[in-house]
């Protein structure tokens, strides 16, 4: 007879934590957040390049041509 009592009251007190947690869960809903508009990056200006002078190279075979 304990133990059919224990049972109940265990039963018992499971399903109100049940319906408690679902009665929480529930609750008043939070509006949804409004999208943020998109942010416009403004386009990076390219870097004019250094005119090549045709020199970088010569300079590492005149200075050690063995090394190539």
């Amino acid at each position: 007879m304990k133990l059919l009592l224990n049972k109940i009251l265990v039963a018992t007190a499971f399903t109100l934590c049940l319906a408690i947690g679902a009665m929480a869960q529930s609750g008043p809903k939070k509006p949804p957040p409004k999208p943020k508009p998109p942010v416009i990056k403004p386009k990076p200006k390219p870097k004019p390049k250094p005119e090549s002078t045709g020199m970088n190279y010569d300079v590492g075979l005149a200075v050690n041509p063995a090394k190539y």
